[in-house]
């Protein structure tokens, strides 16, 4: 199977592109389909979940400086270093950046990791639960298939102060379809085309 070169990422727009052609995420594509609007308060909310992705990719792959870490991340990474001690994932791709093979879609997943003989993708939520997020699994789980990992199944990591709790997603391929759509109605809106995706069971 022919591997996809990683799309290019410019962090200050948060904006993906492959081969000079600007590409949504997975969850740019959900936001704009369903017009999700977020609070001005969001924004600290979604850079403190930043750092703390990035806190855990570095703990795991063990580059992690501990003195460095601020204290309104620390609560965060400490909940995830219980969680892995019971779990052990053996990471197997950490913040890893995708586009689909038909040049449609870019995202990045948190996490891929192996337990107990299995490849499970975990993916790390600091804030509150959306309706979004089997829509959105579904489509990092294309992301993965389309760049040649295939996986067992899907965690969505609740991750507060307090815990870090695994939930398991279930029946991903009803999904798949939701947000192909979503897809289809965001390339429609932008420049009134409908995007032409392989079959695709998950």
């Amino acid at each position: 199977m022919e591997i996809l070169k990683k799309p290019i990422f410019d962090e200050k727009k948060h904006k993906y592109s492959y081969d000079g052609k600007q590409l949504p995420s997975v969850t740019t594509v959900i936001k704009e389909v369903l017009n999700i609007q977020y609070p001005d308060y969001a924004i600290y909310h979604a850079t403190r979940g930043t750092f703390v992705h990035k806190a855990i990719e570095l703990y795991l792959n063990g580059t992690l400086d501990f003195s460095s870490i601020d204290e309104t991340i620390k609560p965060y990474l400490d909940s995830f270093i219980k969680f892995q001690e019971k779990a052990r994932i053996e990471p197997i791709l950490l913040e890893e950046r995708f586009a689909d093979k038909n040049i449609t879609f870019a995202g990045t997943v948190d996490i891929v990791g192996k337990v107990k003989g299995k490849t499970y993708l975990f993916d790390i939520k600091t804030g509150h639960k959306q309706d979004s997020y089997k829509a959105q699994m579904a489509g990092y789980k294309k992301l993965l298939s389309d760049n040649g990992t295939e996986i067992d199944g899907i965690y969505i990591l609740d991750l507060k102060p307090e815990y870090c709790k695994a939930i398991k997603i279930e029946n991903i391929n009803k999904y798949w379809g939701l947000f192909e759509s979503m897809l289809n109605v965001y390339w429609y809106k932008l420049n009134k085309t409908i995007v032409q995706l392989d079959s695709f069971a998950i």
